[in-house]
């Protein structure tokens, strides 16, 4: 022990006289108690430093109280009076406290307790006071959480009143509504315009003053469509007025003149204890501090009222609640009265024990434990059938918000690669980087020019899938996707601002990292964002969206060279598509600055786990009925079931997605992708104007804009199937692959058929088909290429599974765009018969490597992977849970 002696003795405040109506002087007495020389084993002393005061500590001292009646054993004559406090630890005979810990839970009004080990909780140490574990994370908190959320169900599209606004609880309950669940409309009622105007500070829309001689009117007026859920804290004449207001809900007590309303309106109403949900206790705590760090609930000023006092003068400030005295929270504050500053950390010390088992049964929470079983429970929730996507999507609007701001980067992504083909019909752009060979008479830019910048393009363009994929990793998804715009914005200035064939290539050197960097990182950050029933409709969207830039890399050129290229010498013909370019990704950064969020999985992987929880409910708080808790779990799950497989804590490499079971899940991200290019989409996209040509088109744009709009428009059916049981997205994989080759092999055999001259009749067939394979790549490889690219990764080695799933596409790209000038000079059309020779290998490779991932979550993937289920029985086979360490993996 230090020479800081410990206390002897303490005060505590006694029920004395139990009353039947009012609470009177000597309802309380002030006693000193002895202290003992040595606490009991696990135990803990210590000091109180704030008392919470509670209305529901009022029905614990009535006289005569039901014992069976209450959720908490009642107070009779001699008791100490029971509260919530915070506390200093001043002693321990615990190996979980140390000296000095900052605890809460449940006490009495004393000096000092002594209390068990586990009966106290640590205050977190985020909260910017600890008080706000009494207030925002207290009983009355989880009042309101469990209030709204397990008796009013309370939903976005819901008009809720709320009583006794300005109250503890209404006042957390106010937020609850409006900040994190998005209700419709949120109307308080409280007394005075002082306390309406901090009603309407929290988020409210309206506050009701029922001091107010208009009172009832003023009611009327706040609810024309009547309230859904009534949350009621006072009852009387208030919950009088409040019955013809109400659609069909909510709760309290009394004789009331207008009760005849609750059966005429089908109106519910159930009481309720907050004590109800032991089980969800903990998780609520966590979503609402997750909820405070967001800022989703407000520390104004107004939310605790602190009153500091002598311990004499507790219960003088326990009776200000009962005369409205206190805005928020009512809490007394003690002087502190004993010093640890010099006290060692030894255990020992002494205080009577206090029996606090039955005080606290509904608090017998054992964090850890919870949270393992919070974690069981998930692996079983991971493996029931999702929802409706298209209930998902709806209730998902944040989570949409972000995902379609994310996306609209593969805009850009479609404009460059369309840019540079339609820019070489612009006289301004063929002199300006080109030049008039020997013995002709026009400008051109040089073959040996065109394939150097192709090359140079798609090299940097694996480069900057690689960076993309080390970065997300290292510092974070969200990074990567502003890091990526630098790039972008850095290139189109290059090309901008290029006055030969060298400038232009430099640009493209860098418009090709950042291309590169971007369809690796946003398939990856897009994939852990999503919820599981829409991801395979938000990863498709990409492929709609590249259609959406290549379409406007079409449209503008024409336009401006229309407008402005009768002047050779105007070199706004090709500059301002350049303009229109730069603009995209500007866009795209306006809205990521507003709603972009780190990914909770990378976060969670990161040891973040605070953030992690701060994220989902960014992106799902306001989903009626969504348990942030549940979802980290769940997360929490599939990361515990990969470490049992893998060293999934050390540093991981791409090596890594070569071994074993990843292996295979590497393959599954980058086949289906390449499939694209192995069919023939260079050939069709990048020289469609060479075949509209054959056919005798005499206007090619308005062909390649014709089929660039079938292609958008098979991408957005696509969003009704990938998702569907019945379909899915290795049948749109396949069944698009066959399209696209029986469209290779009609073009080759027309080409041979018409011999080099297109009758009208060969011309319109060479159309038809041409629209028959952009609709076999957009809803086969092209949607769902970038669908099995996300979702194939393990969550430890994502970024870099994308990665490489990117990059082989990007490979076989490239040595394509090498080869296809040649072939096209050599065979023509008849390089369609090759490309349908591949197309028909890569339909038989899918269908017996590729699996269908539809419905699953990363869990179930993790498993099937694990198990090494064949590629025909993923969809088949009933998930259990059952693997991990006990399997024999490969390494």
């Amino acid at each position: 022990m230090s020479s800081t002696a410990l206390p002897t003795s303490t005060r505590v405040w006694v029920v004395a006289n139990p009353p039947e109506g009012e609470v009177t002087p000597d309802t309380f007495a002030l006693k000193t108690e002895a202290l003992p020389s040595e606490l009991p084993p696990a135990s803990i002393l210590v000091e109180v430093l704030y008392i919470s005061n509670d209305p529901a500590q009022r029905g614990w001292i009535q006289k005569d109280a039901d014992a069976a009646r209450l959720y908490v054993p009642p107070l009779r004559s001699g008791d100490p009076m029971r509260a919530g406090v915070v506390a200093r630890v001043l002693a321990t005979s615990s190996d979980l406290w140390k000296v000095g810990a900052l605890v809460t839970g449940w006490a009495t009004w004393a000096e000092f307790v002594v209390l068990p080990e586990k009966g106290v909780e640590p205050v977190p140490e985020v909260l910017p006071s600890p008080t706000l574990a009494l207030s925002m994370l207290g009983v009355t908190a989880l009042t309101a959480w469990f209030g709204l959320h397990e008796v009013g169900f309370i939903k976005p599209e819901h008009t809720v009143v709320i009583s006794g606004a300005a109250g503890s609880t209404g006042s957390i309950a106010v937020q609850i509504a409006k900040n994190m669940t998005g209700c419709k409309r949120v109307v308080g009622i409280a007394g005075g315009k002082e306390k309406c105007d901090y009603v309407k500070s929290l988020g409210a829309d309206e506050c009701v003053d029922y001091k107010s001689a208009t009172f009832e009117a003023d009611l009327a007026k706040a609810t024309p469509g009547y309230a859904d859920v009534y949350f009621d804290n006072v009852g009387g004449s208030v919950l009088n007025a409040m019955l013809p207001r109400v659609a069909h809900s909510d709760t309290s007590k009394a004789v009331l003149p207008n009760w005849f309303e609750v059966i005429s309106n089908r109106i519910t109403i159930r009481g309720f204890i907050v004590f109800d949900w032991p089980d969800k206790v903990a998780g609520a705590i966590s979503t609402l501090a997750a909820a405070l760090q967001a800022g989703q609930l407000k520390t104004t000023g107004k939310h605790e009222t602190i009153r500091e006092v002598s311990f004499e003068e507790v219960p003088e400030v326990w009776k200000l609640l009962f005369e409205g005295a206190n805005t928020g929270k009512l809490i007394t504050k003690l002087a502190v009265t004993h010093s640890i500053a010099s006290m060692s950390s030894d255990k020992g010390g002494g205080s009577p024990a206090v029996d606090m088992d039955k005080d606290r049964k509904w608090t017998e929470s054992h964090i850890e434990e919870m949270d393992a079983n919070a974690v069981a429970l998930a692996g079983a929730e991971t493996r029931e059938a999702g929802k409706n996507p298209w209930h998902v999507l709806l209730a998902n609007k944040r989570a949409l918000l972000i995902i379609l701001a994310v996306q609209s980067n593969a805009i850009f992504v479609g404009f460059e690669f369309t840019l540079p083909g339609t820019l070489l019909g612009v006289p301004a752009f063929v002199k300006q980087f080109g030049s008039i060979a020997p013995g002709a008479t026009e400008f051109a830019v040089e073959a040996k020019h065109l394939v150097i910048w192709g090359a140079i393009f798609s090299v940097f363009q694996i480069m900057g899938q690689f960076a993309a994929g080390w970065c997300a990793d290292r510092w974070g998804r969200r990074l990567s996707i502003f890091s990526m715009l630098f790039y972008i914005y850095l290139g189109v200035a290059l090309e901008i601002i290029a006055k030969d064939w060298k400038g232009w290539l430099g640009s493209k050197i860098v418009v090709g990292f950042g291309t590169g960097y971007m369809l690796a990182a946003v398939p990856t950050y897009v994939t852990e964002i999503a919820p599981r029933e829409i991801r395979g409709i938000m990863l498709s969207f990409f492929n709609l969206a590249m259609n959406i830039g290549g379409l406007a890399a079409t449209i503008v050129p024409w336009a401006c060279n229309s407008k402005w290229g009768s002047d050779v010498d105007d070199v706004r013909a090709f500059k301002v598509p350049l303009y229109i370019a730069l603009g995209i990704p500007t866009l795209t950064l306006i809205l990521e600055l507003f709603v972009l969020v780190e990914s909770p999985w990378w976060l969670l992987f990161k040891g973040r786990r605070d953030e992690a929880r701060a994220s989902l409910l960014r992106l799902n708080g306001g989903v009626p009925g969504y348990s942030v808790e549940k979802d980290l779990a769940q997360l929490d799950y599939t990361l515990q079931k990969e470490q049992e497989q893998t060293a999934a804590t050390r540093e991981v490499s791409f090596r890594d997605c070569l071994r074993g079971v990843d292996a295979r899940r590497t393959f599954c991200a980058c086949f289906p992708s390449l499939t694209q290019n192995l069919t023939g989409q260079n050939l069709v996209g990048t020289y469609s104007t060479y075949f509209f040509l054959l056919a005798g088109q005499k206007d090619p744009l308005i062909s390649s804009v014709i089929v660039t709009l079938v292609g958008m428009s098979t991408n957005f059916a696509t969003f009704f199937t990938i998702e569907s049981k019945r379909v899915g997205r290795w049948a749109l994989l396949i069944g698009g692959l066959a399209t696209m080759t029986l469209s290779m092999l009609s073009i080759a055999i027309i080409d041979v058929a018409s011999k080099g001259v297109y009758s009208s009749a060969a011309g319109i067939l060479l159309v038809l088909f041409l629209a028959f394979f952009t609709v076999g790549s957009t809803a086969g490889p092209g949607a769902t290429g970038w669908v099995y690219t996300g979702e194939s990764g393990s969550a430890r080695l994502r970024a870099k599974t994308t990665t490489l799933g990117t990059c082989g596409n990007a490979t076989v790209g490239l040595v394509f765009n090498s080869a296809l000038p040649y072939m096209l000079n050599v065979w023509g059309a008849k390089s369609g018969f090759l490309f349908a020779g591949l197309g028909a290998t890569s339909c038989v490779i899918v269908y017996l490597f590729i699996p269908d991932f539809t419905g699953r979550t990363f869990a179930e993937l993790d498993e099937l992977f694990a198990r090494k289920i064949p590629a025909r029985k993923f969809r088949s086979t009933t998930t259990t849970g059952d693997y991990g360490r006990d399997l024999d993996q490969d390494q």
